[in-house]
């Protein structure tokens, strides 16, 4: 009947402890008292012929022994450790002190295995090691207890232990994984942060050479027909509907700027202007504002995007700065294909504004988009007028 009830016993607990990291029902303090029962119930069935033999009854003594190897399980997953110490003392004395004989100590058997799960790993072998070394010194200094006996109680101390080790494992496994995922997506959010932040920062550098050069061609063109209302009308008419014409442009770009940052996928992105639109914006620029030439040589192809993107808004700013700072202004424009490098120079013969000089942010800006791409940028002042070169290599992303 002894064996049977052990086997019974220990594959209760066994059970108990493989799901305890599963649920939460573990650390319910109800299944903490019903845990204290069934292993007491288990301890007494265990040796209730040895109770027969003592006349059916126990001592002061052995009851309080028996109530502390059972009663400190309702605190054993605060302190496991502790709940073993207590309950391995009570087990040994009530043994040493020959009480009616109880077969197996099922609390003790609860309480290694719950300081393997739960306590740290060095506690966790410690209890092993207490546990075989408590059990060794009962078989030498014990009476009327079989080698078998103890060497039943070994293994089942042993598969305790191991089930609490398995279930400790298990647990620190998943903390760790989960520790990965919190971390993977802390990652992740920084990153899309990033990313937004960087997508703003492009969207508003394009939006200030977008408004810019607009706003400086709207600028130009106005104070041509306010020149000439008086003494050339139909001029003048000519200028205000490019002044139209540059308006709707720019409010064209700015929406399209802003739907972007509308967009909260952050799947879209403002569109950009390729290497082939220059030929429209020197266009665009000779027939509204002021003579621009242009030349084109070398092989034209098309150039990874970022490199085309720089290499178009710094002719754009380039023209930008003469419509704002020369009086009567005339450019020209210079793309050259190379096998490796795309040259840009932008020329004026203007006379410059005095007095009127920016801020410098244009040609700072222009730098930054020349770097960007791993290019090179100059500008300066010339015997003529003011010339900006730079060399993009053709090779960057």
């Amino acid at each position: 009947m002894g064996r049977r009830t052990a086997s019974a016993g220990v594959g209760t607990f066994a059970g108990m402890v493989e799901r305890a990291g599963a649920g939460r029902w573990w650390s319910d303090p109800l299944v903490d008292a019903a845990l204290v029962v069934a292993t007491a119930s288990l301890t007494l069935l265990s040796g209730i012929d040895d109770v027969r033999d003592f006349g059916g009854t126990f001592s002061g003594g052995a009851i309080a022994l028996l109530v502390l190897m059972h009663v400190p399980l309702l605190v054993r997953r605060r302190y496991p450790f502790a709940v073993f110490v207590v309950c391995g003392v009570a087990t040994a004395w009530y043994e040493l002190a020959q009480y009616p004989e109880m077969e197996l100590p099922f609390a003790l058997f609860v309480a290694i295995g719950t300081s393997a799960a739960f306590s740290t790993p060095w506690l966790a072998r410690l209890v092993g090691v207490a546990s075989v070394a408590g059990t060794l010194v009962a078989m030498a200094f014990g009476e009327g207890g079989a080698p078998s006996d103890y060497a039943r109680a070994l293994a089942l101390m042993a598969a305790s232990w191991l089930v609490g080790d398995a279930v400790r494992q298990r647990r620190v496994r998943a903390e760790a994984l989960e520790a990965r995922n919190e971390e993977l997506e802390r990652r992740r959010a920084a990153e899309a942060e990033q990313a937004a932040a960087e997508e703003r920062a492009r969207i508003a550098r394009e939006l200030h050479d977008v408004v810019a050069h607009h706003v400086a061609m709207i600028s130009l063109q106005a104070e041509g027909a306010q020149e000439v209302l008086r003494s050339d009308p139909d001029r003048a008419e000519r200028a205000l509907a490019n002044v139209s014409a540059g308006a709707r442009a720019a409010l064209h770009e700015l929406r399209a700027a802003l739907g972007v940052l509308r967009d909260e996928a952050g799947s879209g992105r403002m569109p950009e202007p390729r290497l082939a639109d220059v030929e429209q914006l020197v266009h665009d620029v000779a027939s509204t504002s002021f003579p621009v030439r242009l030349q084109m040589t070398g092989r034209s192809r098309e150039l990874p995007r970022m490199v085309e993107l720089a290499g178009y808004r710094i002719v754009q700013e380039s023209l930008t700065n003469i419509a704002r700072h020369v009086v009567d202004p005339e450019a020209c424009v210079s793309v050259r294909y190379g096998d490796d490098e795309l040259d840009l120079e932008i020329a004026d013969v203007g006379r410059s504004r005095g007095g009127e000089g920016g801020s410098g942010r244009g040609l700072i800006g222009m730098r930054e988009r020349a770097e960007q791409v791993g290019g090179r940028f100059e500008a300066g002042p010339t015997d003529d007028g003011f010339v900006v070169r730079a060399r993009l290599p053709i090779g960057a992303s």
